[in-house]
């Protein structure tokens, strides 16, 4: 991240010590945790569409539509159930985080037709 930081404050001939959202903003660079949560969103929507391999979609993806059908505070349609997490480090990968930004998605951007559509709408989120 520092080195991102760095990088646009050479390209943008800034000070080290100016702020470097705007100019993350003015240059629409993506920051690094900014791409690692776009990754993890288009894995989700790859998994949701079944564009993943078999066992890795039904392993880690499951809908909470196929474990109860009775409603919830978290049941809303397209809502994928976020698994139980003791340590710091399996809350922090795909099956746990991913799911949790996934849930997080407006509606109208998880039903989105295209791929490339989904990219570019959460780009620009």
């Amino acid at each position: 991240m520092l080195l991102q930081k760095k990088a646009i404050r050479n390209i943008a001939k800034a000070s080290y010590l100016d702020h470097t959202h705007p100019l993350f903003v003015q240059y629409k660079c993506l920051k690094y945790l900014d791409i690692v949560k776009f990754k993890t969103l288009i894995i989700i929507y790859k998994a949701k569409n079944n564009m993943l391999p078999i066992n890795l979609q039904k392993n880690m993806f499951i809908t909470i539509e196929e474990i109860h059908s009775y409603g919830t505070r978290s049941s809303k349609k397209g809502n994928f159930n976020v698994k139980f997490c003791k340590t710091k480090r399996k809350l922090m990968s795909i099956s746990i985080m991913g799911v949790k930004l996934w849930n997080q998605l407006d509606a109208n951007v998880r039903n989105v037709k295209t791929i490339n559509i989904f990219k570019h709408i959460i780009k620009n989120m």
